[in-house]
């Protein structure tokens, strides 16, 4: 390897790695620790009572999870904070308890005339003490 005197490169220091190059951070990037998998199923939920709801029960359609949480749709919209419990079907003990950290209607559109259901898009955090 050929050393190279200081004057040689100038007065600013050599890159440590120069094939590297940085790029600004791409904001749609992921952003979580642990990344989700795509997943396919149902689950019944249970959504309690809240100062600003009265609670809810309702189907929810599996988007994506990890062992933290998953991302699920659901028919109705739920407070971000409610505490939610899931189960299979036709069990009566939760699988899951967790706290919902996300609700983002979305409205299926065609030619631009919305249908008549929408639905929302669920983040839901599992709780570890539960």
């Amino acid at each position: 390897m050929a050393s190279t005197s200081s004057s040689d490169r100038g007065s600013q220091p050599a890159a440590p790695f120069p094939e590297l190059k940085t790029t600004a951070p791409n904001k749609d990037a992921e952003r979580r620790r642990i990344p989700r998998v795509k997943m396919a199923g149902c689950f019944t939920a249970t959504f309690e009572p809240t100062k600003e709801t009265s609670g809810g029960l309702a189907v929810i359609e599996l988007k994506d999870g990890s062992p933290k949480g998953i991302g699920a749709f659901s028919p109705i919209a739920v407070q971000p904070g409610t505490r939610v419990n899931l189960f299979q079907s036709g069990s009566r003990i939760p699988i899951h308890k967790g706290t919902v950290v996300r609700c983002e209607e979305e409205t299926t559109e065609v030619d631009g005339t919305p249908l008549p259901r929408s639905r929302h898009l669920l983040g839901i955090l599992f709780n570890n003490r539960d």
